[in-house]
């Protein structure tokens, strides 16, 4: 049920208009930013626009789950923005279900992925375990999911380090065409 919680905020979080139209976060992607944007249900922890970089916390743990948010900027634009969930609220008996619940709910939203990449080391074959996450926590087995829109890409990552479990959001924007250069392409 707190999975469920998590992908209904997800869902409703990531975009609130029609899929054609809408960015993730609902981010002004023409905008060039001064001061960190603010963003609902994140705090600013640190970074600067000019720095390149802004990483928020989650103002709450979703649905057990602990969040970073973390936007790039380019040319005082946002160039893209990665959304890590985890350590907090995946382990090494879940991480595995919880990453494939998270797909889902991304192809529902923004239609069925383009690829996954599955990479495992030869080694995994030796390896004797009763835990399906081991080798993601070992580095001997990743998972990646991509997604191509008109106006952005995205791509999970299921990865872990010393501290535990992640699931990675990153959201990459396409840069938007000047109007006037595309219709002078038209023209000629």
């Amino acid at each position: 049920m707190k999975l469920l919680s998590l992908l209904v905020f997800l869902l409703s979080f990531f975009t609130t208009q029609p899929l054609a139209f809408s960015n993730p976060l609902n981010l002004d992607l023409t905008k060039l930013y001064k001061l960190p944007p603010e963003i609902s249900k994140f705090k600013y922890w640190y970074g600067d626009v000019d720095y390149g970089i802004i990483i928020y916390t989650g103002a709450e743990d979703i649905s057990g789950f602990e969040t970073e948010l973390q936007l790039s900027f380019r040319g005082k634009k946002i160039s893209s923005a990665l959304v890590i969930l985890g350590p907090a609220g995946l382990n090494s008996d879940n991480c595995i279900r919880k990453y494939k619940k998270v797909t889902k709910l991304l192809n529902s939203k923004y239609g069925h992925y383009t690829h996954i990449s599955e990479t495992k080391d030869p080694i995994m074959d030796d390896l004797i375990t009763s835990i399906a996450c081991d080798p993601v926590s070992m580095g001997i087995y990743s998972l990646k999911t991509y997604w191509k829109l008109k106006n952005f890409a995205i791509i999970s990552l299921l990865t872990a380090d010393e501290d535990g479990f992640y699931i990675e959001i990153e959201y990459i924007f396409m840069k938007v065409k000047n109007k006037s250069i595309q219709k002078l392409k038209k023209i000629l």
